[in-house]
């Protein structure tokens, strides 16, 4: 298959706890996507075991986390009806290799530090808070 820019896809979770997959109820249209050669090229198409990056409609950068699948939209019932094996969450499960236990110098700076830990959060969904 080919993904390509307009197409509209749906964030697909692996098994966690046997019951198969979690289909996510929303689906993101691809905005924009291409190939990382270390910088960003922009070729408004993927195939078929090329990695690349994809900029799709998401509000909340948390919503897809590492291990998730991206499927187009159009062929999820296809996904669904045939029972696909994914693989499964132990498989593509990460451990944290950074430990930080982080505290305000002030004490009355600590919705400030959590709001900024927050905004971290939005750009990295590696981050386990």
């Amino acid at each position: 298959g080919i993904l390509s820019e307009n197409d509209r896809i749906s964030i697909v979770e692996p098994s966690i706890d046997g019951k198969g997959p979690k289909v996510g109820k929303d689906n993101y249209s691809v905005q924009e996507l291409g190939l990382v050669m270390p910088d960003r090229i922009r070729t408004g198409k993927l195939h078929i075991g090329q990695m690349g990056y994809v900029v799709a409609g998401l509000r909340d950068p948390r919503e897809a986390r590492p291990g998730s699948i991206i499927s187009l939209q159009k062929t999820m019932q296809t996904l669904i009806s045939n029972e696909m094996e994914l693989p499964s969450s132990a498989a593509l499960t990460h451990q944290s290799v950074l430990y930080a236990s982080v505290h305000p110098m002030e004490g009355d700076g600590f919705d400030e530090m959590h709001a900024a830990v927050n905004r971290l959060a939005l750009n990295d969904t590696g981050l386990e808070i």
